[in-house]
């Protein structure tokens, strides 16, 4: 049996009922439940779905004129809230993000 075949018996088959991405997934979710916390963090800080999606919808319209589909964005953003905002509003604009080690010193940031 070859590698890739191996792989894919691995992988579960795709559910049709799932969205083609992750940004209709996101979009579907907080409109189905506004309230809901979308983000938790360990001190306290909590963003509710409505609230992700319109910090996403405006990075991604900030986006909108400086980013075309295809390109990479770096960023350099610890486990904040800002990190998922981006990663998905880049998503929406059809762009990637490219996460950058916030703790490289000067000697390891040399090689970006």
């Amino acid at each position: 049996m070859t590698e890739s075949r191996r792989s894919a018996e691995l992988l579960p088959p795709t559910d049709p009922a799932l969205p083609g991405d992750v940004v209709s997934l996101v979009r579907r979710a907080c409109a189905a439940d506004p309230t809901r916390p979308a983000i938790l963090f360990e001190d306290g800080l909590e963003v509710s779905r409505q609230g992700l999606v319109e910090r996403v919808e405006r990075f991604a319209g900030f986006l909108r004129d400086r980013v075309s589909p295809g390109e990479r964005i770096a960023i350099a953003v610890g486990n904040r809230t800002e990190f998922m905002i981006a990663w998905i509003a880049a998503m929406a604009r059809g762009a990637t993000i490219v996460p950058l080690n916030t703790t490289a010193r000067r000697r390891e940031a040399a090689h970006l």
